[in-house]
């Protein structure tokens, strides 16, 4: 029930009343019906999902799926995670069969990892180039083209040049920093 009650409370729903799950699912219908007549989409977020290891947890998520409105599903839910969590929601039929799309993120090629770091910093306001080709190179290798790895690695970069007034990141950063 913690998990209903920190979702609904995610939303801005008032649970300071606690009740029982079924008054919880429907504060959910509530609050869903509500935003679709406001012209809002309901999209729950769980992200690292493989993380979940309680069986009830995943019930709960199936449940809020099969809120509806003229057999239309209210709530849009994504499950984020590793892939570890296929294995998970495979140990749940019940999901497993509402699950109308999967999207495995596949490791990025060398190119891919350029355009990532170039679109990200972009996103962060940076108009010039800032690591070098050997960077980059040492970048794909280091990270294996992961984009978690990509990240942690290139925050870790910027950190470093930053404390010493460095322009350009090369890949003696990308060593130094793993």
């Amino acid at each position: 029930d913690e998990f209903l009650r920190e979702v609904l409370f995610q939303y801005g729903v008032d649970t300071s009343g606690g009740g029982t799950r079924l008054e919880m699912f429907h504060r959910f219908s509530t609050f869903g019906h509500e935003n679709v007549k406001k012209n809002k989409q309901n999209v729950l977020i769980i992200d690292e999902a493989q993380l979940i290891e309680d069986a009830e947890i995943y019930e709960q998520t199936r449940l809020i799926s099969n809120i509806q409105l003229e057999d239309k599903g209210l709530f849009s839910i994504l499950l984020l995670g590793q892939p570890e969590v296929r294995e998970r929601i495979l140990a749940y039929p019940q999901l497993d069969q509402q699950i109308s799309i999967r999207f495995h993120l596949h490791y990025f090629s060398h190119d891919d990892v350029v355009a990532y770091i170039r679109h990200r910093l972009g996103i962060g306001g940076m108009t010039r180039e800032i690591f070098n080709q050997e960077a980059y190179v040492a970048i794909t290798r280091a990270s294996h083209g992961v984009p978690r790895r990509i990240n942690s690695i290139c925050d870790l970069c910027l950190l470093d040049a930053a404390a010493s007034r460095v322009q350009i990141i090369d890949d003696v950063i990308v060593q130094k920093v793993q």
